[in-house]
């Protein structure tokens, strides 16, 4: 049975694997990555603290979101090894409109506080019932990851650009996009479509938390992936 790495969003928790986990099969055999909550690590200390984690060759990488670009590295510079990547809502590079998150200036704590949270959630997500599930597990992810280290993740992704590390991915290689993102432009999967002649995109009519909305949709998605990725 292929094991499955699981890189986590903006939280670095694993938390919001959750749902998801619940729909894969038990046999399957998963590690979740972790970032520190308490250092505001630099995008090079975070590539790093991703490897430290991983074992050898990976089978199976899900990388998810804030997660993309540090899967994207560490496969791309050939660090890690494995036989297949799953990309969830991610990007290579944000588009230019996004600059402006890293203007120190611009009180970004305030939309990460009640009720401010809850209002973008309700933007990004729409569905009142995914929504609460969603809301929920924030709550427990607060608990646990200060403000200031998400911000200074959404700081990171602002400049990052690890597209010259994309053509390197020579590996099965699969996109979940999610149709209804209010939050990534449907453009940001180009970049990959231009850089991986074998990449398939997989579209799923939800938000950008799509693992979170639509977790049998997508543990079916990853269940299709591995029934092309070689055991052994």
């Amino acid at each position: 049975m292929l094991k499955l790495t699981f890189m986590p969003g903006l939280d670095g928790t694993g938390i919001s694997f959750e749902p998801l986990r619940r729909f894969l099969p038990h046999n399957i055999a998963a590690t979740v990555i972790r970032y520190p909550s308490d250092r505001l690590l630099s995008f090079a200390d975070t590539v790093d603290c991703a490897f430290e984690q991983i074992a050898g060759e990976q089978d199976i990488i899900v990388a998810e979101s804030f997660s993309g670009p540090v899967a994207i590295a560490l496969l791309g510079s050939g660090r890690v090894k494995a036989k297949g990547v799953l990309l969830c809502a991610t990007f290579a590079r944000l588009p230019k409109r996004f600059a402006f998150l890293n203007m120190n200036a611009l009180p970004l704590e305030f939309g990460f506080r009640a009720p401010f949270q809850n209002l973008l959630l309700r933007y990004f997500i729409g569905n009142a019932k995914k929504r609460q599930s969603l809301e929920s597990m924030q709550e427990r992810i607060a608990e646990i990851v200060p403000v200031k280290t998400i911000v200074h993740r959404i700081r990171l992704l602002s400049s990052l650009d690890v597209r010259p590390w994309l053509p390197h991915l020579k590996m099965p290689c699969w996109y979940i996009r999610p149709t209804r993102d209010r939050l990534l432009p449907a453009k940001v999967a180009t970049d990959f479509v231009q850089a991986i002649p074998h990449l398939v995109i997989k579209e799923i009519p939800t938000s950008h938390f799509v693992l979170q909305s639509e977790p049998a949709v997508s543990a079916a998605v990853i269940e299709e992936f591995m029934k092309i990725i070689p055991c052994g």
